[in-house]
């Protein structure tokens, strides 16, 4: 079955997940725009600037957001190794676009897939958000971060795509890279 991301899904995604900054930023804009009237002749146009900020702040995330997730080819894999016949181990933080993708992509990969959400340490409410809409892939294994369920230089190829950004402390960061090196064969890439 080919899998298909539309043209905006990205961004509709990133809208979704964390609609709470964009609310925020329209109340900040009428907000700003209520207050103009209102406030002496020589604040009016810090105000008007003031209440383009947060509109421009949000249309270049949107318009960074479409470059990177809808029209990069991120999402196409072509910048990953060839994927058949080898041991591919897919992390995710809860929220996997990516192992449908690339099963598709090289049907033959023996790929595993982990999930290391944690909603004590990853309190991000977009995750938690992605979570309800797109359940796990099936066979997806729970794990922690900082310890991988997997015998040493077991993976040839280990990604973590757009997952490892979730982790907030250091530590978790270097647990996590530590991990990863360990199960990847001595050749292999992350």
């Amino acid at each position: 079955m080919a899998v298909n991301r539309s043209s905006f899904q990205g961004v509709y995604n990133i809208v979704r997940f964390n609609w709470h900054f964009y609310v925020i930023a329209v109340i900040a804009l009428i907000v700003f725009l209520f207050c103009i009237p209102f406030s002496p002749a020589k604040y009016q146009k810090a105000l008007l600037i003031l209440s383009v900020l947060p509109i421009l702040g949000m249309i270049s995330s949107l318009l960074i957001s479409y470059y990177i997730y809808d029209r990069s080819g991120l999402y196409r894999f072509d910048w990953l190794p060839p994927c058949n016949d080898k041991k591919v181990l897919n992390v995710n933080a809860g929220f996997d676009e990516n192992s449908e993708i690339i099963l598709d992509k090289f049907p033959d990969c023996q790929l595993s897939i982990c999930d290391f959400y944690d909603p004590k340490l990853h309190t991000e409410i977009s995750i938690k958000r992605a979570r309800k809409s797109y359940p796990p892939h099936q066979g997806t294994m729970q794990i922690k971060s900082g310890k991988l369920p997997f015998e040493n230089k077991q993976f040839e190829i280990c990604l973590a795509t757009l997952s490892a950004h979730e982790f907030r402390a250091e530590e978790e960061q270097i647990y996590f890279f530590e991990e990863l090196h360990r199960v990847l064969e001595d050749k292999g890439t992350i």
